[in-house]
C-alpha cells in the first residue's frame, strides 16, 4: 500500500504531517520497508510505497502464533520486488479499499480476500475443467486478484471476484498455457456455469476504454452462442478510487459483456416497484413512475431535473405489473 491509501484507512481526524512522521519512524524501526524498485530517477515524485518490515513480520508471526523453522529475509524479498507488481499491487489495493469505503458508507458488511485467502474463503479449486469448449483440453488456473463480499443483510448479499489490469497482460494468446485475457475469460465463463458459483460476477477493471470494449469482445467470442453474459462486468480504474468512492455504487460506471447492453450501468440495479424486476435506465426503455403524469425514457436518457422528484422510481415501460393496473 502507499501513503495515501495508509491514510485513508488509519488517518482518521489526524494531523497528516505527524501522520507522515509516523510512517517514516516505523520505516526507520524496520517495521515497514520501501521496497527499492518504486524509485525511479527522473519521474516525478509520488507517495511512498510499503510493505512490511523486518521487525513488522516478526510482530505479525507473534500476534498470529506463528513459529518459522527457518530464517526468512524479508528484506532482501522487498528488494526482489518489480516495479510491474508494486504497480499491480497499489491498484488492486486501490480498488478495494474503495469498495470497503463504498460499503462502509452503505453500513453494509464487507470482507475481502486475497491471493491463498480466496480459496479458504470460496472453496474454489486452483484450477477449473473446461467443459464447454470442446478444443480445450486441460484444466486452466484460476487466480483472481480478490475476492469481494458486499452484505446489505435480510439476504441481500453480493460476492464478487476482482480482476486489475494495468494494460500489459496480451488480450488473446492461442497458447492458454500462457497467461492471456482470454485464458481468464474461458475459466470464469466454465465458473458461471455452476449451480453453486461462489461469486455473482467478476469485475474486470482496466485502464482505456478501447482496451474495456476488446475485453467485452473477447468474452462475447468466448461464449458459444456469442452474447455474452451479465456475469462480466468491465469498468475503469479511474472511477473505482478511494477520492471518488461515494459515487461507486451510484453512477453508471460499468458495462455489462451481455449483447445489447452497451451502455454504462449501475453496478447495482435498482427493482421495479410492481414487479420487481431489475431496472437498467442506461439500457432500456423505462419510465418514472413517482410522477403525474409518468414520463416515459428512451434508455440512457435523462429528463430535466426540474420535472423528475429528487429520487425518481424507475419501472419497464412493459411492466406486467403496470398493465396489470391499467
Amino acid at each position: 500500500m502507499n501513503a495515501q491509501q495508509l491514510w485513508a484507512v488509519l488517518g482518521g481526524d489526524n494531523n497528516p504531517r505527524a501522520f507522515t512522521r509516523r510512517l517514516a519512524t516505523l520505516f526507520h524501526a524496520g517495521v515497514l520497508d520501501r521496497p527499492r524498485a518504486q524509485f525511479r530517477p527522473g519521474h516525478p515524485a509520488r507517495a511512498f510505497v510499503y510493505a512490511v518490515g523486518v521487525q513488522g513480520r516478526r510482530e505479525l508471526d507473534r500476534l498470529d502464533g506463528i513459529t518459522r523453522a527457518g530464517r526468512r529475509d524479508i528484506r532482501n524479498e522487498n528488494e526482489r520486488l518489480k516495479l510491474h507488481f508494486i504497480d499491480h499491487e497499489i491498484a488492486t489495493a486501490e480498488v478495494a479499499l474503495a469498495f470497503q469505503l463504498a460499503t462502509a458508507r452503505q453500513g453494509w458488511a464487507f470482507e475481502l480476500a486475497l491471493e491463498n485467502e480466496i480459496s479458504v474463503a470460496t472453496g474454489m479449486p486452483p484450477v477449473v475443467e473446461i467443459n464447454f469448449l470442446r478444443d480445450v483440453n486441460e484444466p486452466l488456473p484460476l487466480r483472481p486478484d480478490a475476492h469481494l463480499v458486499l452484505d446489505a443483510g435480510d439476504g441481500a448479499r453480493r460476492a464478487y471476484f476482482v480482476e486489475v489490469d494495468l494494460g500489459t497482460e496480451p488480450q488473446i494468446r492461442w497458447n492458454l498455457r500462457t497467461s492471456s485475457i482470454l485464458r481468464k475469460v474461458v475459466a470464469y465463463w466454465q465458473l458461471s456455469f455452476w449451480n453453486a458459483s461462489p461469486v455473482d460476477g467478476v469485475i474486470f477493471l482496466t485502464t482505456t476504454q478501447q482496451r474495456l470494449n476488446n475485453m467485452i469482445d473477447v468474452v462475447r467470442r468466448v461464449d458459444p452462442r456469442s452474447k455474452g453474459s451479465h456475469f462480466f462486468k468491465f469498468g475503469l480504474l479511474e472511477h473505482c478510487r478511494i477520492d471518488n468512492h461515494q459515487d461507486l455504487f451510484y453512477e453508471p460506471f460499468f458495462r455489462s459483456a451481455k449483447v445489447g447492453y452497451d451502455n454504462r450501468r449501475k453496478l447495482f440495479l435498482d427493482a421495479c416497484p410492481k414487479c420487481h424486476q431489475l431496472i437498467d435506465p442506461s439500457n432500456e426503455p423505462h419510465e418514472i413512475v413517482n410522477t403525474d403524469p409518468r414520463i416515459l425514457l428512451a434508455p440512457a436518457s435523462t429528463p430535466l431535473a426540474d420535472v423528475v422528484p429528487d429520487a425518481p422510481v424507475y419501472a419497464h415501460t412493459d411492466c406486467p405489473g403496470l398493465r396489470k393496473q391499467a
